[in-house]
């Protein structure tokens, strides 16, 4: 069981206000396409409500428990509600870590019938996804949408056809006794590879941001992480590129803020190659001695990678930071970072970190936000 999943969770866990993403207050080139939603008191609907029609559907389409966030709750930008293990005495979030990249957008209709129970979206269009290659290419979408905590995948899309801003028009229904404290997450994956790390990105809706008086029009920012906790490490990682070796240099100097479900442990770092969605190389570092009172850990691994830069569209390197248990079984997920198969974020406007170290060879080293 992965440590700060849902799963691990008390009852008493509930969804805290945190900006686990970007700044709320920062202005980006797409703050055109995020949505601002008004806030609401707790409240039960009335039976009595109006029905509007929604698509093509028309139903008394209700929120059950609103607990908005912000008058600027801008969902494409950050999750504002996360779910988060109690972690005492946690350090605050390094501020100077490298911001996870968005890779486009996901725009969506929302609304949930209180009387059939079911919850409705409507997928209208992808918008802006980031481009495959160093040709930047279109490329054939699936759609995956699951109802977190519970890691299910419920509903799947047709393929997609190949475009940067394709058109869906899909309806989905899930059934849901209960939307409260609920997450949907929708994940887009290239239609060749929907292996557990493959997707181009995940947008993350609160549900409880679902209300009456609105026509449930959203649009969520796809990022790599695919959970609304809160997770605090941040890993130190070098990367270079040397071609006439046609190897990738990973150097994992460090890791800080590690949220260690133990008071002491040992953590590793797992760093893993995936090539069309195999995972081709895996390599693992000397396991470190931790504490709760100490919760950084210094690594120093070094790992070589042969890649051929005519492969690179379809290849990417997941890093994680592991706690180490009596059986492998046993261990904790504790953050990870994924670099690749993209070269640009969405756009295609700017070089991602995979892109720099292959197009540039410059190279990359920076302090990396991790997320589960």
């Amino acid at each position: 069981m992965d440590y700060l999943s849902p799963a691990s969770c008390k009852e008493t866990t509930g969804w805290l206000k945190s900006q686990s993403m970007q700044d709320m207050t920062s202005t980006t080139d797409s703050d055109s396409f995020a949505l601002s939603s008004k806030s609401a008191d707790d409240n039960t609907s009335n039976s009595t409500a109006r029905p509007h029609r929604f698509g093509s559907v028309a139903t008394s389409m209700i929120n059950v428990t609103s607990r908005l966030t912000s008058i600027r709750s801008k969902s494409s930008e950050v999750i504002s509600n996360t779910w988060k293990t109690p972690v005492d005495n946690a350090p605050p979030v390094d501020p100077n870590a490298h911001q996870e990249q968005a890779y486009g957008n996901v725009n969506f209709k929302i609304t949930y019938d209180q009387h059939t129970k079911k919850l409705f979206v409507r997928v209208e269009n992808l918008d802006g996804l980031a481009p495959k290659g160093k040709d930047k290419r279109p490329y054939k979408t699936v759609l995956k949408l699951t109802l977190l905590p519970q890691e299910k995948t419920t509903k799947t899309s047709k393929t997609i056809a190949a475009a940067m801003s394709p058109v869906v028009n899909e309806d989905f229904f899930i059934s849901t006794k209960c939307i409260s404290n609920k997450v949907l997450r929708i994940s887009v994956f290239d239609h060749e590879y929907q292996g557990k790390y493959d997707a181009v990105g995940h947008a993350l809706f609160y549900l409880d941001n679902i209300t009456p008086n609105n026509d449930g029009a959203q649009s969520v920012k796809l990022y790599k992480h695919s959970w609304p906790d809160i997770n605090l490490c941040n890993i130190n990682i070098s990367l270079s590129y040397k071609k006439q070796q046609e190897t990738l240099h990973i150097v994992v100097h460090e890791a800080n803020n590690l949220n260690l479900p133990h008071e002491k442990s040992r953590t590793f770092v797992k760093i893993a190659y995936f090539s069309k969605g195999k995972r081709i190389k895996e390599y693992q570092s000397p396991s470190v001695p931790n504490t709760k009172n100490d919760p950084k850990a210094t690594y120093e691994f070094k790992v070589d990678i042969r890649i051929d830069l005519n492969s690179t569209a379809n290849g990417y390197i997941v890093i994680g930071l592991k706690e180490k248990g009596f059986l492998k079984r046993n261990e904790s997920n504790l953050g990870r970072v994924i670099f690749g198969p993209f070269l640009y974020t969405e756009r295609g406007y700017d070089l991602t970190p995979w892109g720099k170290v292959l197009l540039t060879k410059d190279g990359v080293s920076d302090t990396f936000k991790t997320y589960l």
